[in-house]
């Protein structure tokens, strides 16, 4: 295979990784759903997820994969279940896509915003916005310290006047967690 050697570390760690760092077999349908009934519109992945590639695959997307890492892009092939080479995969920051504006239907990401800066959040998030079209559906999936109850989110989003439409987990004091039980 062309390249292997380049990227099949990348390769070989993602199929160790698990959730959170990887969709998880319980997320995989709330996603499928996101994606039904917008065949043939366009989807961005941020990033090279095989799970989101072969989910836009399944439900005829035209998939286009943005990643800083082109050995990511190129990588993350062998693991997909259906490969598609339709997709179209562009190396770029996430902070200045080159893509025209309203240019996607559905823009996908999962954990691309716990690797950018905090000072560039709104940057990233006017950037999707930028290339997302007015109607589209933007899913961003993040690992969240929290230290408060789902209830007292959920409530304190209500206040707020925030759509709250899905909090799967939490992960509550992970410093603590990681500084207790380094090996």
């Amino acid at each position: 295979m062309k390249n292997y050697q380049r990227y099949s570390k990348f390769v070989e760690d993602w199929k160790k990784i698990r959730f959170p760092a990887r969709p998880s077999e319980e997320e995989m349908p709330i996603f499928d759903n996101l994606m039904q009934g917008h065949i043939g519109k366009k989807l961005l992945i941020l990033g090279s997820t095989p799970e989101f590639r072969d989910l836009g695959f399944k439900n005829k997307l035209k998939i286009t994969c943005a990643d800083i890492n082109a050995d990511m892009l190129d990588g993350m092939k062998e693991l997909m279940q259906f490969p598609n080479n339709s997709e179209e995969l562009v190396k770029c920051d996430w902070l200045s896509m080159p893509f025209e504006d309203n240019s996607f239907d559905l823009v996908f990401a999962e954990q691309s915003i716990n690797i950018i800066e905090i000072e560039h959040f709104g940057e990233f998030l006017n950037e999707v916005k930028r290339v997302m079209k007015k109607e589209g559906k933007f899913v961003l999936k993040s690992i969240v310290l929290i230290e408060q109850s789902e209830e007292e989110i959920l409530i304190k989003a209500k206040e707020q006047n925030r759509d709250v439409i899905y909090l799967y987990d939490k992960i509550c004091n992970l410093p603590k967690h990681y500084k207790n039980n380094q090996r």
